[in-house]
């Protein structure tokens, strides 16, 4: 394939499996740039899914691509290669899918109890992703265990108070759980109950929350019970009196 242009490109394998699942890995001019990508069962031999490999350095050019099966197996629709969007800094107002969490991997852009992502959705990494219903569709984080976190980098460009709505789900008895900023709780335990099932969602709100302009680090943290989460949004605060 020819690259227009050098920098950073995600590669996106769309993969069915109706095992256990497998690994792969892609290659590029005979060096694994992906390491090991692993899926899991996606329901049936005809169910495809996606597995990414971000921030994939390419420089401009003619380059062999080659994906390599190394354990399980896998039926393969498609290899894609597309410039890595710049999700992780976005503009405010701004909706955080909780599967944009930072790049940099464990202990840095997330904390995870294990290193599989027991939904094999979306990216490569430890965080548990799967199909989501809720309405937008997409991805959401699943399996979350208490002391587990996601954090996303995004640029403030006005100082002033902001509501925090977070969207989450769950089929157990609910949890609590909390957002920071800079390493700062701003909202204080946001608790919720079950709310119908794991793709029954809820929108938990906290008002009112001082954030400074120029760039920060929000981090969900889940602080006990189950839940799965959809995104954070992150809006200018309504006036006192509404909503």
């Amino acid at each position: 394939m020819n690259i227009n242009a050098s920098g950073s490109y995600d590669i996106s394998a769309r993969v069915s499996n109706g095992g256990s699942g497998g690994t792969i890995h892609v290659s590029i001019d005979g060096a694994d740039v992906t390491g090991a990508m692993t899926f899991a069962n996606t329901g049936s031999w005809d169910t495809f899914r996606d597995i990414i490999k971000a921030n994939v350095s390419l420089t401009t050019g003619m380059h062999v691509l080659r994906i390599t099966c190394d354990a399980g197996g896998l039926d393969c629709n498609a290899l894609n290669v597309i410039a890595t969007p710049v999700w992780n800094v976005p503009t405010f107002s701004a909706v955080l899918q909780a599967e944009h969490f930072d790049q940099g991997g464990e202990g840095i852009a997330y904390h995870d109890v294990d290193a599989e992502n027991h939904g094999g959705g979306y990216r490569t990494s430890g965080v548990d992703i799967r199909a989501c219903v809720d309405a937008g569709a997409g991805w959401q984080v699943g399996w979350l265990n208490p002391g587990e976190w996601m954090q996303y980098t995004v640029d403030v460009t006005s100082p002033g108070t902001y509501d925090l709505d977070v969207r989450v789900a769950s089929g157990y008895s609910g949890g609590t759980m909390h957002i920071s900023i800079d390493g700062v709780d701003v909202t204080g335990a946001m608790s919720v109950g079950n709310t119908g099932g794991w793709d029954s969602w809820l929108t938990v709100t906290r008002r009112g929350v001082p954030i400074s302009a120029g760039r920060r680090v929000i981090r969900f943290t889940l602080d006990s019970g189950a839940l799965d989460l959809n995104w954070i949004q992150v809006s200018p605060a309504m006036p006192s009196g509404l909503g």
